[in-house]
């Protein structure tokens, strides 16, 4: 007799993000100037990769201390970003709008609070 399979894993559904923070992320990605290495829509080009799908523990690591992946196209890591460059709340919105790149919705345009509190407009 054949031993059954077992049924494949369910996909996790992704946790659902934050509108609000996912526009302050799109805005503070091109305010900082992320989009001049990585795209408009963070979807790569000529000096840095497409981040779409990249996961929030290895984009907090590569904008913290950056490293050349073995293979890669991009051989010169960027410039760190540490926590006086881009405080830790700014960089959670940007993660916020990279893991939004690829989900169903799109980000809105931001009018509420920004990450650090201040009043956006």
């Amino acid at each position: 007799a054949a031993t059954p399979t077992p049924d494949p894993a369910p996909t996790p559904t992704p946790e659902p993000l934050d509108p609000v923070m996912v526009a302050a992320g799109r805005s503070l990605f091109l305010e900082v100037g992320c989009d001049l290495c990585h795209g408009k829509d963070a979807a790569g080009a000529d000096d840095g990769p497409s981040l779409a799908g990249s996961e929030a523990g290895r984009i907090r690591e590569q904008v913290r201390d950056p490293v050349s992946d073995p293979g890669s196209a991009y051989t010169n890591p960027m410039d760190p970003y540490t926590t006086d460059d881009l405080l830790d709340p700014e960089l959670e919105a940007i993660i916020s709008y990279l893991l939004s790149l690829g989900r169903d919705s799109s980000p809105t345009e931001f009018t509420g609070l920004d990450p650090r509190g201040d009043q956006g407009n």
